[in-house]
């Protein structure tokens, strides 16, 4: 089988996981003329690995009386393993996503990030621990 440069299958094709991989797939049915064509679309993973983060609020103290809630701008953030890219997710994206043999299947349209110029103070406290940001 002939994949895409720089994807991988969901899962590895065993038969023991012919189940699975089946019902990863989707079915869809063009009719043409006077045929009806069926075409099984399959899943494609890109073979970057991302790690998923769930960032929570954190308080910390600040004066005797005081504290200071740092809150979260994104529900999830997933870093690709070389902490260069990374992509957002919310709740309902997340809990969207599919197990699968190799990890999760997310499937949406996921814009995917460089870590440079980012915005998102998560993005620099997992890339670069020991610089805290300035926003």
């Amino acid at each position: 089988m002939n994949l895409p440069m720089g994807s991988i299958l969901p899962m590895e094709i065993t038969t023991k996981s012919l189940t699975e991989f089946s019902e990863s797939q989707k079915l869809q049915f063009l009719p043409k003329n006077n045929y009806l064509i069926f075409v099984k679309v399959i899943p494609l993973l890109s073979n970057e690995k991302y790690t998923v983060y769930h960032p929570i609020p954190l308080s910390i103290p600040h004066t005797d009386r005081t504290i200071v809630l740092i809150d979260t701008e994104v529900e999830y953030l997933a870093l690709s393993s070389d902490n260069e890219k990374f992509f957002t997710l919310s709740t309902e994206q997340w809990e969207k996503c599919k197990s699968l043999g190799l990890g999760k299947l997310c499937k949406h349209d996921l814009l995917i990030h460089h870590r440079l110029g980012s915005v998102f103070c998560e993005v620099s406290l997992l890339t670069e621990p020991q610089h805290f940001p300035k926003t």
